[in-house]
């Protein structure tokens, strides 16, 4: 599912994956977002492919719905998504996906929300 969040208070549109095992950035979106890098030699192991390699990692404040928090993000070539938020994310967020409403709904204890997916 795609969801609208902020990301250092700038609006980015991004891929909501149950799957993802972390949060991932492409190298243009990170540097457009103005995240600080901290430099990185180590590959990601995906299937069917050989380790794709990790350029730099990030911690950046993100906010959606009512939830403001610092996420840490993984910079990798992509070239399809620019933005995903994994299980790192749902965990923190307390996440639970409602596609058939298309609505990701944010269990936090002080604000809860629902947040429009697409």
């Amino acid at each position: 599912m795609y969801a609208t969040v902020w990301v250092n208070s700038k609006e980015v549109m991004t891929m909501v994956d149950t799957r993802a095992t972390n949060n991932f950035v492409s190298r243009y979106v990170a540097d457009q977002l103005g995240f600080v890098l901290i430099n990185n030699s180590t590959s990601l192991n995906v299937v069917n492919l050989d380790g794709i390699p990790i350029h730099d990692l990030a911690v950046s404040e993100l906010k959606v719905g009512t939830l403001q928090k610092e996420l840490n993000f993984m910079v990798v070539p992509f070239d399809d998504f620019n933005l995903v938020l994994g299980i790192e994310f749902l965990g923190l967020a307390k996440v639970f996906i409602v596609p058939h409403f298309k609505k990701i709904l944010i269990r936090d204890e002080k604000k809860p929300c629902f947040v429009h997916g697409v």
